[in-house]
């Protein structure tokens, strides 16, 4: 453990290193949250700053070696987990995020933000019974958060759950009604379920939403096919 004079001087470096960041000095906040760390090496959350700034500034693989190395000290930190998995995935290092994922869910299985992305990634890997126990949990400690509600429609349609699918776009559009996704989404579940008419104003909905967006509109044409009525689909 360090002195205490050192600990106080790397608690002021550290203060100096949040007053840089909230500047946009990134770099100065790097180097402050470094210096930090040289006077105490047990300063986790100069550490875990430190690992932030770096994945802010594109340092993606710095960003992770710090990450690991605030794990290592202090394994029990989900949030540590939790960031280093979302760096991962931004590195393609689909394993790592996952196992960070898998992880910072076992330490806080409350965080409904872990539970989202180790929902999908597991549906991603064709485990969906068992993303769909995540993505749930997310949307019930996160209820007016819509993409809970959108990656859990999703997943539901992957499952071939259509209605639950349905059910589920309808909350995320109820919470986010300008979000030409949500529109598109419902659409396609109503389609699945023989529900043309139904699909047909989501899909106008959406078009209306994003009127240059092509696969809105492709959507909206076989709507207008499906309802046989061609002539509209051809506007």
């Amino acid at each position: 453990m360090a002195p205490e004079t050192a600990i106080a001087a790397a608690a002021a470096e550290y203060e100096l290193g949040l007053e840089h960041a909230a500047k946009g000095d990134l770099s100065s906040a790097v180097r402050s949250f470094k210096v930090a760390l040289n006077l105490d090496p047990d300063a986790t959350q100069a550490r875990y700053d430190l690992a932030r700034t770096l994945a802010t500034m594109g340092r993606l693989d710095e960003a992770v070696a710090t990450f690991e190395d605030l794990i290592a000290q202090v394994p029990l930190f989900a949030a540590a987990h939790y960031e280093c998995a979302v760096v991962c995935g931004q590195l393609g290092r689909a394993d790592k995020a996952l196992e960070e994922y898998t992880r910072a869910v076992a330490v806080d299985q409350q965080n409904p933000y872990a539970n989202h992305h180790l929902g999908w990634a597991l549906v991603e890997r064709g485990r969906a019974e068992d993303g769909l126990v995540h993505l749930r949990r997310a949307a019930a400690l996160e209820p007016t958060w819509p993409q809970a509600f959108s990656a859990l429609g999703a997943a539901l349609g992957r499952a071939r759950r259509w209605e639950e699918a349905a059910e589920n776009h309808r909350r995320a559009i109820e919470l986010e009604p300008d979000e030409v996704v949500h529109h598109h989404n419902l659409g396609e579940a109503l389609c699945e379920l023989g529900d043309h008419e139904g699909a047909r104003r989501s899909f106008e909905r959406a078009v209306a939403l994003a009127p240059t967006d092509p696969k809105p509109r492709l959507w909206l044409a076989q709507a207008y096919q499906d309802l046989d009525r061609p002539e509209d689909a051809k506007e």
